[in-house]
């Protein structure tokens, strides 16, 4: 994933001249060395939910499939949260994050708040919500991500031992 992460990073990045002079990135106020660690996250959340997902499959076509279905289905609630975000709670916020894929909408949505702002997400201000009435921020994404992290090779690890497939004796 890491030539997919560095050329989602540079073209994010990268100033390009526009029309009518001057020139702009698409996420132009945003510390690249955070964005890049909050892209480096969700793959390696994404690398160990792929895991988790296999594991509940005996051949690697079927494998394929069914984690690329279970992909899919876990980005579609986010329709549904970026309808009810002004009215959700941080605690609801906070639910959506154990998904990987919701965890990523709502970092790249904080993004896209902040950058519309016109300060971008930096280490200075990635504990912040958006506004005083918003506490929901960055630092808490990117913590989720690295518990989901966890989560997902543990329950992995779980998985494997209860369901090991054609090879191995399952443990009760």
């Amino acid at each position: 994933l890491l030539p997919s992460l560095i050329f989602i990073i540079v073209s994010y990045k990268v100033k390009i001249e526009l029309k009518h002079g001057g020139k702009a990135s698409i996420i132009d106020k945003t510390d690249p060395a955070l964005f890049a660690l909050f892209m480096f996250l969700y793959a390696s959340c994404s690398v160990t939910f792929t895991f988790l997902c296999s594991t509940f499959f005996k051949k690697a076509n079927s494998a394929a499939a069914g984690a690329g279905i279970i992909w899919f289905f876990s980005y579609l609630p986010y329709i549904f949260i970026s309808l009810r975000y002004e009215t959700m709670t941080l605690f609801d916020k906070i639910i959506s994050l154990i998904v990987n894929n919701l965890a990523l909408s709502e970092g790249i949505q904080l993004i896209g708040q902040f950058e519309g702002k016109g300060t971008g997400i930096n280490f200075n201000n990635w504990t912040s919500g958006i506004s005083v009435d918003d506490n929901f921020s960055m630092i808490i994404v990117m913590a989720f991500m690295v518990l989901n992290h966890f989560i997902h090779l543990t329950l992995m690890w779980y998985f494997d031992q209860i369901i090991p497939g054609d090879h191995g004796i399952a443990k009760p």
